[in-house]
């Protein structure tokens, strides 16, 4: 059997950093109050906890990842693209939930 390499190996890291990052803020957030906004992800969370969310998030990075492999052996340039908006997506919510961290520490601090 022979073995290809993945064929985005630039792209892979961010995006596994970046989910991982997600899950940990999400679990920060639900800590401190607050909701999960997606009903997929709520739903999961509600039923299987943390364990749950990290299961869904393993799940739809297997998904995504192996759809950037077929596609990009298929079309290059469709996979790299795939590969680019899979962690640009994942940096909205980190962004937005490391905002949603520091206003609340910031209010925190301001009225203890």
């Amino acid at each position: 059997m022979r073995s290809e390499p993945v064929l985005y190996p630039g792209m892979y890291p961010w995006y596994v950093v970046l989910a991982y990052m997600d899950v940990v803020l999400t679990w920060t957030i639900l800590g401190l109050g607050g909701a999960e906004l997606n009903p997929i992800a709520a739903s999961v969370i509600e039923h299987g906890q943390l364990q749950g969310m990290v299961c869904f998030k393993c799940l739809t990075m297997v998904i995504v990842l192996a759809s950037c492999e077929y596609i990009g052996r298929v079309k290059h340039s469709a996979g790299f693209r795939l590969a680019v908006f899979a962690v640009v997506a994942n940096v909205v919510p980190v962004a937005v939930g490391a905002t949603q961290i520091v206003s609340f520490a910031s209010v925190a601090l301001l009225y203890p």
